[in-house]
C-alpha cells in the first residue's frame, strides 16, 4: 500500500475547515506524532521530561539516543513522583552466546532496565500513562554484551504527565530524549 502524499499549500492561502477536515484530501494519517524533545545535560544522574503525556494520546514511544553514560549499564524509568509498584520481567542473553537468562522485579521503586549502554540507547513503549489505570511498559535493553526485552506494568491508578530516566550508576551526558504519541484512528 502506498503512503499518500500530503497536499501542498501556498503562503497566504485560505484553508477552510472543509479542506482541513476532509480525510480523503489529507489522508488517514496515522502513526507517530512528535510531542517533545528533551536535551540531556552534562554529567547528570537523571533527566525528567515534563509535558510528555496528555489526553491527546493513549500510547507513546520514548526514544533515547545520541548520548553517553559514564558507566556501561542499564537505566531506570519512573512516572511522575511515583516510586512504587513497578513490575517487570526481563528476558536477556549475551551477544557472546550462552544461555538465555531472565530477571524480574516485583513491586519495585522503578522500572529497571528501561535502556542502557555507554552509548545510550533506549526504546520504551508506554500504554495509558495519562489514564488513571495501570500503565503497561515495554523496553528494549542493551548494554555491554547483553541484549534483552523487558515487559510489565506500573500498577498505580494515577494519571502522569512526566517521566524520569535515571542512570543505574554513574552519569549521563548529551543526547536527546524524544517522545512520540501513537495517533488514534480517525
Amino acid at each position: 500500500m502506498a503512503i499518500p502524499t500530503l497536499p501542498t499549500f501556498s503562503a497566504g492561502e485560505i484553508l477552510t475547515s472543509s479542506v482541513m477536515n476532509d480525510v480523503s484530501t489529507l489522508g488517514n494519517y496515522q502513526g507517530l506524532f512528535h510531542i517533545k524533545t528533551q536535551t540531556v545535560g552534562s554529567g547528570v544522574s537523571s533527566v525528567t521530561v515534563t509535558g510528555a503525556f496528555s489526553s491527546d494520546f493513549e500510547n507513546y514511544l520514548i526514544v533515547d539516543s545520541g548520548g553517553t553514560s559514564s558507566v556501561d549499564g542499564p537505566y531506570r524509568l519512573t512516572f511522575g513522583a511515583s516510586a512504587a509498584f513497578y513490575y517487570w520481567a526481563l528476558i536477556y542473553a549475551s551477544f557472546l552466546g550462552g544461555a538465555v537468562n531472565n530477571s524480574a522485579g516485583n513491586a519495585q521503586a522503578s522500572w529497571d532496565f528501561a535502556g542502557g549502554s555507554a552509548t545510550r540507547n533506549g526504546l520504551i513503549e508506554v500504554n495509558n500513562p495519562f489514564l488513571a489505570t495501570n500503565t503497561e511498559i515495554r523496553s528494549r535493553v542493551r548494554y555491554g554484551t547483553v541484549y534483552g526485552n523487558n515487559v510489565g506494568i506500573h500498577a498505580v491508578s494515577s494519571s502522569f504527565t512526566s517521566f524520569t530516566l535515571t542512570a543505574g550508576a554513574g552519569t549521563m551526558t548529551g543526547g536527546t530524549i524524544r517522545v512520540y504519541g501513537y495517533r488514534k484512528s480517525l
